[in-house]
């Protein structure tokens, strides 16, 4: 949605002071019971850049937080993980997207336990995880995301699923809406572009992957898991937006996106991973060629981007949407280092007007016994 300059203008809180300039008169990020206690100390306070997030009526708005937690442990035992969750029923997120899970989803028990953690905050919710193909014997497998729909939003899913070229690089969950809306969230890692950083790796495992697919294929290009990814992620998401569906995008670039960069570039839908001569394999070519915006930046153009990697200096991850979804997305930012997840990465958040993104009011799934 278009706002005036006063509106978009990036907000940095500092003190309790700044707080109460908030004219909205909703609840801010300091009313939340996990930082209320923050509000009265002005060295430790939230900074929060963008749009401060208030306090949502979670039947209207549509809540899609972004983090690389660098690792998640799910278990009804783990504590850290449980409180995480814990905040993000409080701060009312509808979806939870987690790259870079480095968990070895092969082995069901995780999957068993996320579901319990889950049910110990929403009555319903819905999750799909990404995970190569290769497998590992323990628990750790680098690389790897999931997706989360909490509370009523599960009353919209049609479909989920991974990476159709099985290399375990994104997750999805698709919703539908009114008519013929359909949005589908995206969950994507991008893994870091090193030629060597040892066997196990989500790169070389990516690598071993792309190289038995071309020989099976006959095909010799250089393989380059970064821009493969790349690749393959425009074409698939071509081939979505051919019949209609809205996107958003929520990634771990490893790289930040340069506005007004990139080349317009077509690329035909491929069940398999197809090397592309021309394509320079980034997500500006991908923002280009498939419309998708940098949500972030739309509401907050300014010249400095804040890094969400706090051994970085850009802002590596990124929430894209298409076009048509940007009137109903009003609010957007980034929370400081683990206000919610645990790690080394900044959480990304945007707010979707569920009435005017899915054309309605959503209604929740009813228990059995009802």
């Amino acid at each position: 949605m278009c706002r005036t300059d006063k509106e978009t203008r990036p907000q940095k809180v500092h003190s309790k002071a700044n707080v109460n300039q908030n004219n909205s008169g909703n609840k801010t990020l300091y009313d939340f019971a996990y930082f209320k206690p923050q509000s009265s100390i002005t060295e430790a306070d939230p900074e929060v850049w963008g749009h401060i997030p208030e306090q949502i009526d979670t039947t209207r708005t549509f809540r899609i937080l972004l983090q690389n937690p660098n690792g998640i442990r799910p278990s009804v035992t783990e504590p850290e993980f449980l409180f995480s969750l814990h905040i993000c029923h409080e701060i009312g997120a509808g979806a939870i997207c987690l790259a870079e899970t480095n968990l070895n989803w092969h082995h069901t028990q995780h999957k068993l336990s996320l579901c319990r953690c889950l049910h110990r905050n929403w009555k319903t919710s819905r999750f799909q995880p990404s995970v190569p193909t290769e497998e590992f014997l323990g628990n750790y497998q680098p690389g790897g995301t999931v997706t989360i729909i909490t509370d009523r939003w599960t009353s919209r899913i049609i479909t989920t699923g991974m990476d159709p070229y099985d290399l375990g690089r994104w997750s999805y969950v698709t919703l539908r809406g009114k008519a013929d809306t359909i949005i589908c969230i995206i969950t994507a890692y991008r893994v870091c572009n090193d030629k060597y950083t040892g066997p196990k790796t989500a790169y070389q495992q990516q690598k071993r992957q792309l190289a038995a697919i071309f020989r099976e294929h006959q095909q010799q290009p250089q393989l380059d898991p970064y821009k493969q990814f790349i690749i393959d992620l425009q074409c698939w998401i071509t081939s979505l937006q051919s019949v209609g569906t809205q996107i958003i995008l929520c990634l771990d670039n490893n790289e930040e996106l340069l506005p007004n960069k990139g080349q317009l570039i077509t690329l035909k839908p491929s069940n398999t991973p197809v090397p592309h001569q021309t394509h320079d394999g980034t997500l500006e070519t991908l923002s280009q060629s498939t419309g998708l915006v940098d949500v972030l930046q739309h509401h907050h153009p300014s010249s400095y981007n804040p890094p969400t990697y706090n051994r970085g200096r850009k802002r590596i991850d990124l929430i894209l949407a298409s076009v048509s979804l940007l009137p109903a997305i009003h609010r957007s930012g980034i929370l400081p280092y683990n206000a919610v997840f645990q790690g080394d990465h900044c959480p990304c958040y945007i707010d979707l007007d569920g009435l005017t993104a899915f054309g309605g009011e959503t209604s929740p799934i009813c228990p059995p016994c009802q």
